[in-house]
């Protein structure tokens, strides 16, 4: 039941900002276009070279790996709906396919700054689905609470899968038109923290509390 309510979340909240994408011809703040960056000035300098052309982003709002608008059923409104989702959730909403293709198993979030996807735990997803079910006029459910679970993130001990062995090796993934699939595994000379240290984030908030407290001890 959960992982259905997961699904249809997921979906529901992509198709909304698809709608609202085109009831509203992409918003109000379009990207620049090609002639607007053939417009902005150059640098002059003796030896400049002239840096390569800009790729024009099709959407203001994206998920930098979810912009493969030509094959998505809605175009360029999908990239806003992958953001969405980004937005809502920490990341775009996966699921374990298993051998056929067509199953929902597991849930998986893919982040916007790592390589990896990580699985939220079913605590996560209840919690989740309980905030958002909940009567907001409970005294019980403050802002704070609410804001806390309004987004997934990869517990210290959560699964975490390679995306090219997600889509590639596991079927891990919501619609195969998604993504365009390497033909091999890609080369990474730089790597996130996050995904080979997973508690990195938490460490370096340490520190810098640690920095921080004992600044303010020697400035007393």
């Amino acid at each position: 039941m959960v992982l259905k309510d997961g699904k249809i979340l997921a979906v529901l909240c992509h198709e909304i900002a698809v709608f609202l994408y085109n009831a509203y011809s992409g918003g109000l703040h379009k990207p620049n276009s090609e002639e607007a960056y053939r417009q902005m000035p150059k640098p002059v300098l003796p030896s400049f070279i002239p840096p390569p052309p800009v790729k024009i982003k099709p959407a203001e709002l994206f998920h930098p790996y979810y912009q493969n608008w030509e094959q998505y059923p809605h175009g360029i409104a999908d990239i806003v709906g992958y953001w969405a989702e980004y937005r809502l959730f920490g990341g775009v909403v996966l699921f374990d396919r298993g051998q056929a293709g067509s199953a929902c198993k597991d849930i998986f979030i893919h982040p916007v700054r790592n390589y990896h996807i990580f699985q939220p735990s079913d605590t996560q997803i209840k919690e989740y689905l309980n905030v958002l079910l909940s009567d907001q006029s409970q005294a019980s459910l403050t802002t704070a609470k609410a804001a806390e679970h309004m987004r997934f993130k990869a517990e210290k001990y959560a699964r975490r899968i390679d995306l090219y062995d997600a889509i590639v090796h596991l079927n891990i993934y919501r619609d195969k038109y998604e993504r365009i699939i390497p033909s091999q595994r890609p080369r990474r000379c730089v790597f996130w923290a996050e995904d080979v240290m997973p508690d990195y984030a938490r460490a370096l908030a340490n520190l810098n509390q640690q920095y921080n407290h004992q600044g303010g001890q020697n400035n007393k």
